[in-house]
């Protein structure tokens, strides 16, 4: 394969995201286009999106890591609109804000932690009520992507199943409800959310 710094860049991500996998998401590029990825996101806890299964499309520019991606939703969430180029603090429409060392992982994190905030009119959001998102969200259960699942398959057998919390230092109690996660990202998106 070539030896551009995108491509380069695009099999690290792939193989950091395959070291260290997490149970909230999953993202992979396209068997024939390594510049679109298609992820599938949990719905955080304690948010109208909890619950849910969220897939949706990143596309990377020819000069990633350098320029931002565009974000499309595929699942309807009443928080972003589906096949529109969302408009994100991270994405493509804020290239000023992007910095080079974000990969997929920190985009995949900040989804999340971003489908609970305010719509504020940004280009591709949506402001609906809790009840309508919490519908869409037992719906999103059904999704199924053309593109990535198999016969019979939604978007949410991609994900690996939910850990237990005693594993991998969590608290030990069996439970799995998940809270905010605490990544080495949570300052950084954080940061992204008051530039929204």
């Amino acid at each position: 394969m070539s030896k551009s710094p995108s491509l380069r860049r695009i099999k690290a991500d792939i193989r950091e995201l395959a070291t260290d996998p997490s149970d909230q998401y999953h993202a992979a590029p396209l068997e024939n286009d390594m510049f679109e990825w298609h992820f599938t996101i949990r719905g955080a806890d304690d948010t109208d999106f909890a619950g849910g299964i969220y897939h949706g499309r990143i596309l990377l520019p020819p000069e990633y890591p350098f320029k931002p991606p565009n974000i499309v939703f595929l699942t309807p969430s009443g928080r972003f609109e589906t096949g529109v180029k969302v408009c994100l603090s991270f994405s493509a429409h804020h290239p000023e804000l992007w910095q080079p060392a974000w990969g997929i992982r920190l985009i995949l994190e900040a989804i999340i932690s971003f489908l609970p905030t305010p719509a504020d009119g940004a280009l591709g959001a949506l402001d609906w009520t809790p009840a309508e998102r919490k519908k869409l969200a037992k719906e999103s259960l059904k999704f199924r992507c053309l593109t990535c699942c198999g016969k019979g398959e939604t978007c949410g057998d991609l994900l690996p199943k939910i850990k237990p919390r005693g594993e991998n230092g969590g608290d030990g109690d069996g439970g799995v409800k998940r809270t905010a996660s605490k990544s080495k990202f949570n300052e950084e998106i954080e940061k992204l959310k008051m530039l929204q």
